[in-house]
Protein backbone atom coordinates (compact mmCIF):
# COMPACT_ATOMS: atom_id res chain seq x y z
CA UNK A 1 0.00 0.00 0.00
CA UNK A 2 1.44 3.28 -1.05
CA UNK A 3 0.26 6.84 -0.02
CA UNK A 4 -0.06 8.75 -3.25
CA UNK A 5 -1.47 12.13 -2.22
CA UNK A 6 -1.95 13.92 0.50
CA UNK A 7 -5.53 15.69 0.37
CA UNK A 8 -6.24 19.26 2.01
CA UNK A 9 -9.42 18.08 3.82
CA UNK A 10 -11.61 14.96 3.68
CA UNK A 11 -14.15 16.52 1.11
CA UNK A 12 -10.86 16.11 -1.20
CA UNK A 13 -10.26 12.85 -0.21
CA UNK A 14 -13.14 11.79 -1.21
CA UNK A 15 -13.08 13.22 -4.42
CA UNK A 16 -9.95 11.75 -5.51
CA UNK A 17 -11.16 8.28 -4.05
CA UNK A 18 -14.50 8.60 -6.56
CA UNK A 19 -12.25 10.04 -9.52
CA UNK A 20 -9.59 6.79 -9.25
CA UNK A 21 -12.87 4.24 -8.43
CA UNK A 22 -14.06 5.24 -11.98
CA UNK A 23 -10.85 4.47 -13.57
CA UNK A 24 -11.30 1.08 -11.96
CA UNK A 25 -8.70 1.76 -9.04
CA UNK A 26 -9.44 0.80 -5.52
CA UNK A 27 -8.06 3.60 -3.29
CA UNK A 28 -8.67 4.30 0.49
CA UNK A 29 -8.16 7.06 2.43
CA UNK A 30 -5.93 7.05 5.71
CA UNK A 31 -6.21 9.73 8.72
CA UNK A 32 -10.10 10.36 7.59
CA UNK A 33 -10.78 10.43 11.23
CA UNK A 34 -7.92 11.70 12.76
CA UNK A 35 -9.22 14.77 11.62
CA UNK A 36 -12.44 14.73 12.90
CA UNK A 37 -11.71 16.68 16.25
CA UNK A 38 -11.04 19.79 13.74
CA UNK A 39 -13.75 19.51 11.21
CA UNK A 40 -12.83 20.24 7.55
CA UNK A 41 -9.70 22.86 8.08
CA UNK A 42 -6.91 21.39 6.26
CA UNK A 43 -4.22 19.67 8.78
CA UNK A 44 -1.48 19.01 6.34
CA UNK A 45 -0.74 15.51 6.18
CA UNK A 46 -2.89 13.82 8.72
CA UNK A 47 -5.46 12.79 5.24
CA UNK A 48 -4.30 11.11 2.56
CA UNK A 49 -5.15 8.80 -0.50
CA UNK A 50 -3.24 5.30 -0.56
CA UNK A 51 -3.88 2.81 -3.51
CA UNK A 52 -2.18 -0.91 -3.50
CA UNK A 53 1.48 -1.03 -4.95
CA UNK A 54 0.43 -2.36 -8.04
CA UNK A 55 -1.94 0.37 -9.10
CA UNK A 56 0.09 3.32 -7.43
CA UNK A 57 1.86 4.52 -11.23
CA UNK A 58 -1.69 4.35 -12.71
CA UNK A 59 -3.23 6.38 -9.71
CA UNK A 60 -0.39 8.95 -9.75
CA UNK A 61 -0.59 9.73 -13.34
CA UNK A 62 -4.45 10.26 -13.64
CA UNK A 63 -4.10 12.80 -10.67
CA UNK A 64 -1.43 14.64 -12.38
CA UNK A 65 -3.58 14.76 -15.38
CA UNK A 66 -6.33 15.78 -12.51
CA UNK A 67 -3.90 18.25 -11.36
CA UNK A 68 -3.21 19.68 -15.01
CA UNK A 69 -6.92 20.67 -16.08
CA UNK A 70 -7.42 22.38 -12.72
CA UNK A 71 -4.15 24.15 -12.23
CA UNK A 72 -4.43 27.90 -12.65
CA UNK A 73 -2.58 29.50 -16.00
CA UNK A 74 0.80 31.40 -15.32
CA UNK A 75 0.56 34.89 -15.26
CA UNK A 76 2.90 37.52 -16.41
CA UNK A 77 3.88 38.56 -12.70
CA UNK A 78 5.29 35.72 -10.08
CA UNK A 79 4.08 37.45 -7.42
CA UNK A 80 0.59 37.92 -8.76
CA UNK A 81 0.22 34.29 -9.62
CA UNK A 82 1.15 32.60 -6.11
CA UNK A 83 -0.50 35.30 -4.45
CA UNK A 84 -4.02 34.37 -6.65
CA UNK A 85 -2.89 30.78 -5.98
CA UNK A 86 -2.93 31.16 -2.33
CA UNK A 87 -5.89 33.03 -2.23
CA UNK A 88 -7.69 30.75 -4.41
CA UNK A 89 -6.54 27.62 -2.49
CA UNK A 90 -7.58 29.31 0.96
CA UNK A 91 -10.98 30.11 -0.89
CA UNK A 92 -11.35 26.68 -2.09
CA UNK A 93 -10.34 24.96 1.64
CA UNK A 94 -12.91 27.37 3.39
CA UNK A 95 -15.66 26.58 1.02
CA UNK A 96 -14.81 22.73 0.98
CA UNK A 97 -14.68 22.64 4.45
CA UNK A 98 -17.79 24.28 5.05
CA UNK A 99 -19.38 21.62 2.33
CA UNK A 100 -17.81 19.12 3.83
CA UNK A 101 -18.87 19.22 7.37
CA UNK A 102 -22.67 20.14 6.50
CA UNK A 103 -22.08 16.69 4.81
CA UNK A 104 -20.48 15.48 7.75
CA UNK A 105 -22.91 16.81 10.25
CA UNK A 106 -26.10 15.73 8.37
CA UNK A 107 -24.99 11.85 8.22
CA UNK A 108 -24.48 11.98 11.83
CA UNK A 109 -27.13 14.01 12.87
CA UNK A 110 -30.86 14.47 11.15
CA UNK A 111 -34.15 14.53 12.31
CA UNK A 112 -35.06 12.33 15.66
CA UNK A 113 -36.40 8.84 14.98
CA UNK A 114 -37.32 6.24 17.30
CA UNK A 115 -38.46 1.86 16.76
CA UNK A 116 -39.47 -0.09 19.27
CA UNK A 117 -36.93 -2.85 19.96
CA UNK A 118 -38.61 -5.67 22.15
CA UNK A 119 -41.70 -6.59 24.01
CA UNK A 120 -39.98 -8.93 26.71
CA UNK A 121 -43.29 -10.02 28.01
CA UNK A 122 -45.05 -10.92 24.93
CA UNK A 123 -48.24 -8.32 26.17
CA UNK A 124 -48.25 -6.17 23.31
CA UNK A 125 -46.53 -3.33 24.23
CA UNK A 126 -42.88 -2.48 23.79
CA UNK A 127 -41.06 -2.12 26.92
CA UNK A 128 -37.49 -1.33 24.58
CA UNK A 129 -37.20 1.41 22.39
CA UNK A 130 -34.52 2.89 20.71
CA UNK A 131 -33.57 6.69 19.88
CA UNK A 132 -32.09 8.27 17.10
CA UNK A 133 -30.20 11.39 16.31
CA UNK A 134 -30.38 11.02 12.59
CA UNK A 135 -28.40 7.63 11.88
CA UNK A 136 -26.49 7.76 14.92
CA UNK A 137 -28.34 5.96 18.30
CA UNK A 138 -28.87 8.54 20.91
CA UNK A 139 -30.52 6.41 23.38
CA UNK A 140 -32.85 3.29 24.67
CA UNK A 141 -35.65 3.39 26.82
CA UNK A 142 -36.08 0.45 28.99
CA UNK A 143 -39.63 -0.39 31.22
CA UNK A 144 -38.07 -3.35 33.08
CA UNK A 145 -41.03 -4.46 35.23
CA UNK A 146 -43.77 -3.84 32.67
CA UNK A 147 -45.84 -1.35 34.58
CA UNK A 148 -45.85 1.20 31.34
CA UNK A 149 -43.44 3.72 32.99
CA UNK A 150 -39.70 4.00 32.21
CA UNK A 151 -37.63 3.20 34.32
CA UNK A 152 -33.79 2.52 32.83
CA UNK A 153 -32.12 4.61 30.18
CA UNK A 154 -29.21 3.88 28.13
CA UNK A 155 -27.09 7.09 26.61
CA UNK A 156 -24.70 6.58 24.01
CA UNK A 157 -21.90 8.76 22.31
CA UNK A 158 -21.40 9.16 18.35
CA UNK A 159 -19.20 6.14 18.53
CA UNK A 160 -22.13 4.01 19.70
CA UNK A 161 -20.34 3.01 23.37
CA UNK A 162 -22.63 3.91 26.65
CA UNK A 163 -22.36 6.93 28.24
CA UNK A 164 -24.71 7.09 31.22
CA UNK A 165 -26.64 4.74 32.31
CA UNK A 166 -29.80 6.04 34.31
CA UNK A 167 -32.23 3.80 36.37
CA UNK A 168 -35.07 3.73 38.91
CA UNK A 169 -34.59 1.34 41.02
CA UNK A 170 -37.54 1.78 43.59
CA UNK A 171 -39.77 1.75 40.81
CA UNK A 172 -40.99 5.05 42.23
CA UNK A 173 -40.74 6.97 38.51
CA UNK A 174 -37.59 9.04 39.46
CA UNK A 175 -34.29 8.33 37.90
CA UNK A 176 -32.03 8.22 41.17
CA UNK A 177 -29.44 6.12 39.88
CA UNK A 178 -26.74 7.27 37.09
CA UNK A 179 -23.77 5.52 36.08
CA UNK A 180 -21.20 7.67 33.96
CA UNK A 181 -18.73 5.80 31.82
CA UNK A 182 -15.53 6.13 29.54
CA UNK A 183 -14.66 4.05 26.85
CA UNK A 184 -17.52 1.58 27.78
CA UNK A 185 -15.96 1.15 31.27
CA UNK A 186 -17.56 2.61 34.15
CA UNK A 187 -16.48 5.70 36.18
CA UNK A 188 -18.89 6.31 38.95
CA UNK A 189 -22.39 5.47 40.85
CA UNK A 190 -23.93 8.09 42.04
CA UNK A 191 -27.70 7.80 44.03
CA UNK A 192 -29.69 10.12 45.39
CA UNK A 193 -32.54 8.69 47.53
CA UNK A 194 -34.53 11.24 48.80
CA UNK A 195 -34.57 13.08 45.54
CA UNK A 196 -33.26 16.15 47.40
CA UNK A 197 -30.70 17.00 44.17
CA UNK A 198 -27.67 15.59 46.72
CA UNK A 199 -25.45 12.36 46.42
CA UNK A 200 -26.24 10.42 48.80
CA UNK A 201 -23.79 6.93 47.92
CA UNK A 202 -20.76 7.57 45.32
CA UNK A 203 -19.12 4.15 43.71
CA UNK A 204 -15.44 5.11 41.73
CA UNK A 205 -14.51 2.44 39.80
CA UNK A 206 -10.97 2.00 38.57
CA UNK A 207 -10.20 0.22 35.31
CA UNK A 208 -14.11 -0.77 35.27
CA UNK A 209 -13.70 -2.25 38.74
CA UNK A 210 -15.38 -0.46 42.17
CA UNK A 211 -12.44 0.62 44.16
CA UNK A 212 -14.60 2.76 47.12
CA UNK A 213 -18.01 3.63 48.43
CA UNK A 214 -18.95 6.41 50.37
CA UNK A 215 -21.92 7.68 52.41
CA UNK A 216 -22.79 10.89 52.87
CA UNK A 217 -24.90 12.90 55.29
CA UNK A 218 -28.12 15.05 55.23
CA UNK A 219 -25.47 18.00 54.38
CA UNK A 220 -23.48 16.17 52.34
CA UNK A 221 -20.53 15.18 54.50
CA UNK A 222 -18.85 11.71 53.70
CA UNK A 223 -19.71 9.86 56.71
CA UNK A 224 -18.12 6.34 55.63
CA UNK A 225 -15.64 4.75 53.19
CA UNK A 226 -15.70 1.05 52.22
CA UNK A 227 -12.56 0.15 50.27
CA UNK A 228 -12.48 -2.72 47.45
CA UNK A 229 -9.72 -5.12 47.01
CA UNK A 230 -10.89 -6.15 43.22
CA UNK A 231 -14.22 -8.00 43.99
CA UNK A 232 -13.54 -7.60 48.18
CA UNK A 233 -14.42 -5.40 50.74
CA UNK A 234 -11.07 -4.63 51.94
CA UNK A 235 -11.66 -2.08 54.91
CA UNK A 236 -14.12 0.66 55.98
CA UNK A 237 -13.22 3.95 57.68
CA UNK A 238 -15.69 5.96 59.34
CA UNK A 239 -16.22 10.17 60.22
CA UNK A 240 -19.62 10.00 61.87
CA UNK A 241 -19.52 13.48 62.72
CA UNK A 242 -18.57 14.63 58.97
CA UNK A 243 -15.77 16.25 60.33
CA UNK A 244 -13.08 15.31 57.72
CA UNK A 245 -11.18 13.35 59.85
CA UNK A 246 -12.06 9.68 60.73
CA UNK A 247 -12.64 8.28 63.59
CA UNK A 248 -13.26 4.54 63.31
CA UNK A 249 -11.49 2.17 61.23
CA UNK A 250 -12.26 -1.84 60.03
CA UNK A 251 -11.57 -4.75 57.99
CA UNK A 252 -13.47 -7.39 56.49
CA UNK A 253 -13.35 -10.84 56.69
CA UNK A 254 -14.06 -13.90 54.28
CA UNK A 255 -17.82 -13.43 54.97
CA UNK A 256 -17.86 -9.61 54.63
CA UNK A 257 -18.15 -9.17 58.22
CA UNK A 258 -16.30 -6.36 60.18
CA UNK A 259 -13.66 -6.98 62.11
CA UNK A 260 -10.45 -5.47 63.88
CA UNK A 261 -11.98 -2.51 64.83
CA UNK A 262 -9.82 0.20 65.84
CA UNK A 263 -10.71 4.09 67.05
CA UNK A 264 -8.28 6.65 65.16
CA UNK A 265 -9.40 9.87 66.85
CA UNK A 266 -11.58 10.74 69.84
Amino acid sequence: MQRIYEAANNVEAHMIVHMLDSAGIQAFIQGEHLQSGAGELPLGGLVAVAVADDDSDAALRIIREWEARTRTPSEPSVTTAASKGFYGQLIAVVIGGLFGSGIVWSIHHGPDAAEGVRDWNDDGEIDERAYYDGSVLDRIELDRNFDGKIDAIERYDLQGWIRRFETDDDFDGRLESVITYRDRQPLEWRIDVDGDGATDYLTTYKFGVAETLDYFDRSGGRVKRIRYTGPKLERAELDIDADGEWEKSYRFDRYDEPVDVRTIAE
